[in-house]
């Protein structure tokens, strides 16, 4: 399909490059993940349907686009959301509220990052995390992965992230030296 010329004039440099990015993946892959740049609603990547929806810890982010509060910026996000959604831990319970009512409204199903898995997993995950030093926010991130891969019919077992590297968080170049590219308060 051909795109006209004023459509692509209209895409931002994010929306674009998701499209070309979509164009390969759909020809080369049978399962794709994506990261949603902004979030929400008016995020480029919700233009692909989705089996799958993972929501990080909601805070303060791109305000301008999402709203000036904790429930104007969950709201935006949560909207965004017409499929099954896992939920990692929130720091405000009234998000547990509004996930709940989202899924509710396209009745789909809500899944608890931080209790969804067996207790074995979760002690795994934290002897991993104090093994190779990770800083504590890495539980709720991989306890949402795993809980992701239990839930689309995969083994959650803590042994497949043994050797991985994370590039750009958390990222230890030297004894002294940490690269992060966190660029909001909760990062």
């Amino acid at each position: 399909n051909k795109l006209k010329k004023e459509d692509i004039k209209s895409l931002s440099y994010f929306e674009y490059t998701t499209l070309l990015a979509m164009k390969i993946f759909c020809m080369h892959c049978e399962i794709v993940i994506l990261e949603a740049g902004l979030g929400g609603e008016f995020d480029a990547t919700n233009v692909f349907k989705k089996t799958l929806s993972i929501l990080t810890p909601i805070g303060y982010d791109h305000e301008i686009f999402l709203g000036n509060s904790i429930e104007e910026i969950a709201t935006t996000k949560l909207n965004s959301v017409k499929n099954d959604l896992i939920l990692a831990k929130q720091n405000e319970e009234l998000i547990y509220k509004l996930a709940l009512k989202q899924v509710d409204k396209y009745q789909k199903n809500l899944y608890l990052a931080q209790s969804f898995l067996s207790d074995k997993i979760y002690k795994d995950l934290k002897d991993f995390i104090t093994k190779n030093s990770y800083p504590n926010f890495f539980y709720d991130n991989f306890s949402s992965s795993l809980c992701a891969l239990q839930i689309l019919g995969y083994k959650a077992d803590v042994s497949l992230l043994d050797g991985l590297k994370l590039f750009g968080r958390a990222y230890k170049i030297e004894k002294n030296i940490t690269l992060d590219v966190g660029h909001n308060p909760l990062a």
